[in-house]
């Protein structure tokens, strides 16, 4: 996810104010541009109705099995069960995803998955990868259990109030990548690695106030943490308790036996102790290397996707820090800008940059770069002058997605 994905409750809830709250199973809305018009036909499991079109049929009979596989393991680890079946909204590509109308808001890139608030409608895009599907729609299902234990049947009241009460994010998306992946994974572990490494390990009460990226990372971290020490089952237990009492420190302490203040500080010092002897012998990347972006100067959210010119002195990468996103060219001796490429989401041209999952390449002459984006309601390859400045080319074929293109050799 984040991977970004939109299951803030209050944006959830502002999500189900927005749409109409009733659907048909061939239509779901009719405020985003339709490049395409989906003929849905639906798969119904035990736990499920698994919406689907003809083109993506035998990932949505994989996708069904894969859903009803983790509900069994989500039902018995969080001891409960989700009374009505879930919709389950499958695409074929990120594209079509994008044109949603179940959400109504823009879908970024980031985005590998949505639980809608009112309905438990999840909806997310098959992008080739069985073990990415797997994984977004885990955790999917994870945030259709938060909200049927946490609000039940009666996840309607919320809408009279939308400043109810919400738990922190890092409880919502870090016990859903934990049960989504069992345990932690290789990113996350980087995360806690490089925070040890470099001192931004973030405690429990300050990630109560946290809304970027370390509440899924730290937040996984944290019910791994609880996992492992007091079963897995203690995470079900805690979503019941907060629940009840409303307040996450209170229900961590019934649960636990200690405060959110004596868990945070035991968390982070097993993190220590596991982490520094690793990077005893690690030095600092400023140490030896020289940063070319800095967002925090730059205001921007990100720079991502970086790739360096065949003769090493400029990289190009894509960042937003002129609101949209765009690809800028930069140098790789001081990190000057020299130039803006290409600016994403204006136009039906380049209506939005595939970067988060994707990279770009270099031409052999270290002229021309090749790069994904969305046109029209598919992706193209586009082929991209460095010098001149604009595009030469733009690649069309009849697949549903496209990443990572690569020039020859030659």
């Amino acid at each position: 996810m984040s991977k970004r994905v939109i299951l803030c409750l209050l944006a959830l809830v502002v999500s189900a104010l927005s749409f109409p709250l009733t659907a048909e199973a061939q239509y779901f809305g009719k405020n985003k541009v339709q490049y395409k018009d989906f003929d849905w036909a639906i798969l119904e499991t035990e736990h499920f109705e698994v919406y689907y079109y003809e083109k993506e049929k035998e990932a949505a009979f994989d996708a069904a099995r894969m859903a009803e596989r983790s509900y069994a393991r989500l039902s018995h680890i969080l001891d409960h069960e989700i009374k009505e079946k879930v919709p389950l909204v499958l695409y074929a590509s990120h594209a079509d995803f994008q044109s949603t109308n179940i959400s109504p808001g823009f879908i970024g890139e980031g985005t590998g998955g949505v639980t809608e608030f009112l309905k438990r409608r999840v909806f997310l895009p098959f992008t080739g990868s069985y073990a990415e599907l797997e994984h977004v729609l885990t955790h999917e299902l994870v945030h259709a259990f938060q909200v049927d234990i946490l609000w039940g049947g009666d996840a309607r009241s919320l809408l009279a109030n939308p400043f109810a009460f919400q738990p922190p994010l890092w409880v919502m998306e870090g016990s859903a990548e934990y049960l989504a992946l069992g345990g932690l994974d290789p990113l996350t572990e980087m995360w806690l690695r490089d925070g040890a490494l470099q001192g931004y390990l973030t405690p429990i009460p300050i990630l109560n106030h946290t809304y970027d990226i370390r509440v899924y990372r730290f937040g996984q971290a944290i019910f791994e943490y609880i996992g492992r020490r007091f079963g897995p089952e203690k995470v079900g237990e805690l979503l019941k308790r907060i629940a009840a009492s409303r307040n996450v420190d209170r229900s961590i302490r019934h649960v636990t036996g200690m405060s959110m203040q004596k868990l945070s500080e035991q968390w982070l010092e097993e993190v220590r102790k596991t982490y520094m002897p690793q990077i005893a012998n690690h030095e600092k990347p400023a140490n030896f290397s020289k940063r070319l972006t800095d967002a925090a100067r730059d205001r921007t959210g990100f720079n991502l996707s970086p790739a360096v010119s065949p003769t090493g002195d400029k990289v190009v990468f894509v960042t937003n820090r002129n609101l949209n996103n765009g690809i800028y060219l930069a140098s790789t001796l001081d990190g000057r800008v020299l130039k803006k490429l290409v600016e994403g989401g204006t136009s039906g041209d380049l209506e939005s940059l595939r970067f988060f999952y994707s990279s770009f390449d270099w031409a052999p002459n270290g002229r021309l770069i090749a790069f994904p984006a969305k046109s029209s309601g598919k992706d193209d390859i586009n082929i991209f002058d460095v010098d001149e400045g604009k595009r030469v080319a733009r690649l069309r074929f009849d697949i549903d997605g496209i990443r990572s293109p690569s020039f020859s050799p030659d």
